[in-house]
C-alpha cells in the first residue's frame, strides 16, 4: 500500500467511527425535523454577553488556562461547580463538595472522558435499545463489546437488564458500563419510574458495574413532576451523572458536567488532557444562574417548547394518525413515530426526504441497521411554530404515498 492508498484508508476508517455522521441527512431541507438542536430564538444572547462582560471586568485572569494548586484546569472553574453542587446536592449527598463535580466540554465529551477512562478493549458495555447514536460509536472507540437491552413504555427494561448481567456473569464476562436516559429518553421520550431507578442503581452495585446516567434533557419538563436521579439512589459510589447547558442555554458554550464519588472523579481528572473548560465562560454561567435570570430563562424557554410539542402531536393528529402511533412525551425534544406495516416505511422517508420534509430514521437509534425500520423521530425543537403543521402535512402526504399494496 502506497503512502496515497493509506490516507485514503485512514480517512475511510476514520469517518466510519465518526460519532455525528448521519447517513441520509438532508442538509437543505424546508422541514428540518432532524437534529436535537435548540430553537436559535431562544437564545438569551444578551444576558449571555452581559455576564460574559461582567465576568472579564470583575477578573481579567479568568482569560488564563486553569490552574493545577486550585483543580480549576482538571476539573473546571470553582463557582459554576459551586453553584451546579448547590442544584444537584441532593443527588450526590449532604458531604458532598466541590470534588463532587467536574466540568466538560459538553455532556458528549463527558461520556467520552467517562468511555476512555474506564472501558479496557473487549469489555462488555450495556446500552439501551433504542438509544442516542453517539454513545453507541464513542464506546466502540473504545473497544467496547457493545450490548443491548430494550426499551419499553417506561424506559430501559430492568428486568431483562438483570437477566442480561447475571447471563454475562455466568460467563465469566466482565461488565464496565451501563448507559442510561431515565428521564425523556432518546429517542423514546419514556420515562423510568422511581422504582426502578432504585432497582437500576441496585443492579450496578450488585454487579460492580459503571453506571452512566445521562441527564442532558433532564430538566426540559413540560408536566408532571420531577423524579429523583438513579444517582440519589447510588450508595456505593457507582454511578456518574451527566449534564449540559446545551438544550437549556446554547450548545456554542459547550459546557457541561460530571457529578459522581471522589474517587470516580478523580480518575477521569487523571485521564483528561484537554486543558480543560473555558474557564471565562464557566464564570460567566455561574454568574447567569446565581442572579435568577438562568431560572426565568428556563421557564419562558419550557413554555414555548410546550406550544410546540403540543402543535406538533395535533399536526400528527390530522395528517399521520391512520398511519402511526406515538406518545406525547412529557418533555424533551423528540417524537418516537412507529409507522404502521401498511407503510413501506424506506418508501415513506424517501418521498418525505425528497419533498423536504428531514426526519432522523429509527434504524439510527438502534447501534445496527437491522433494527428500527418502521421508526421515525420527529424533533421540534428548531422548527419555527408556524412551520410544523405543513411540514407534518407533507409528511402524511409521504406516508399516504407509501401505502401497501394489500
Amino acid at each position: 500500500m502506497n503512502s496515497h492508498d493509506f490516507e485514503l484508508a485512514l480517512r475511510s476508517t476514520l469517518a466510519e467511527m465518526s460519532p455525528f455522521q448521519y447517513k441520509g441527512e438532508a442538509s437543505s431541507a424546508t422541514w428540518s425535523f432532524t437534529g436535537g438542536f435548540p430553537d436559535v430564538r431562544h437564545f438569551p444572547a444578551r444576558r449571555l454577553a452581559e455576564y460574559m462582560n461582567l465576568a472579564i471586568e470583575e477578573d481579567p485572569g479568568i482569560l488564563q488556562y486553569g490552574l493545577s494548586a486550585d483543580e480549576s484546569l482538571r476539573y473546571g472553574e470553582s463557582t459554576l461547580r459551586e453553584e451546579l453542587l448547590a442544584r444537584y446536592r441532593c443527588d450526590l449527598g449532604t458531604g458532598a463538595d466541590l470534588a463532587n463535580v467536574m466540568l466538560t466540554q459538553g455532556a458528549v465529551s463527558a461520556i467520552d472522558l467517562i468511555f476512555r477512562a474506564v472501558i479496557d478493549p473487549g469489555d462488555i458495555a450495556i446500552f439501551e435499545a433504542p438509544t442516542w447514536g453517539v454513545a453507541i460509536t464513542l464506546a466502540r472507540q473504545a473497544r467496547a463489546d457493545v450490548r443491548a437491552v430494550p426499551v419499553t413504555a417506561e424506559g430501559v427494561d430492568i428486568d431483562a437488564l438483570a437477566a442480561l448481567l447475571d447471563r454475562l456473569r455466568a460467563a465469566g464476562r466482565r461488565v464496565k458500563v451501563i448507559y442510561t436516559i431515565p428521564t425523556f429518553q432518546t429517542p423514546t421520550g419514556t420515562v423510568l419510574p422511581t422504582a426502578s431507578r432504585r432497582r437500576l442503581a441496585e443492579l450496578a452495585a450488585r454487579h460492580n458495574v459503571l453506571l452512566v446516567e445521562d441527564g442532558t434533557y433532564a430538566a426540559l419538563r413540560y408536566e408532571g413532576t420531577e423524579l429523583p436521579s438513579v444517582q440519589s439512589f447510588d450508595t456505593g459510589g457507582r454511578v456518574v451523572r451527566v449534564g449540559s447547558f446545551s438544550k437549556t442555554i446554547a450548545p456554542a458554550l459547550r459546557m457541561g458536567w460530571v457529578t459522581g464519588s471522589r474517587p470516580l472523579l478523580a480518575i477521569l481528572a487523571s485521564a483528561r488532557s484537554d486543558l480543560g473548560v473555558s474557564q471565562w465562560t464557566a464564570r460567566a454561567l455561574a454568574l447567569f444562574l446565581g442572579s435568577g435570570h438562568y431560572d426565568e430563562h428556563l421557564a419562558q424557554l419550557l413554555s414555548a417548547y410546550r406550544k410546540k410539542r403540543d402543535l406538533l402531536d395535533e399536526s400528527l393528529t390530522s395528517h399521520c394518525a391512520d398511519l402511526a402511533q406515538w406518545e406525547v412525551p412529557a418533555g424533551g425534544y423528540f417524537f418516537w413515530l412507529r409507522l404502521s406495516e401498511r407503510v413501506d416505511a424506506a418508501k415513506a422517508k424517501n418521498l418525505a426526504k425528497g419533498r423536504g420534509v428531514a426526519a432522523r430514521p429509527g434504524e439510527q437509534f438502534f447501534g445496527t441497521p437491522e433494527e428500527g425500520r418502521q421508526m421515525l423521530r420527529i424533533a421540534f425543537s428548531q422548527v419555527p411554530e408556524e412551520d410544523i403543521p405543513h411540514g407534518i402535512e407533507v409528511l402524511g402526504e409521504a406516508l399516504q404515498s407509501s401505502r401497501v399494496k394489500e
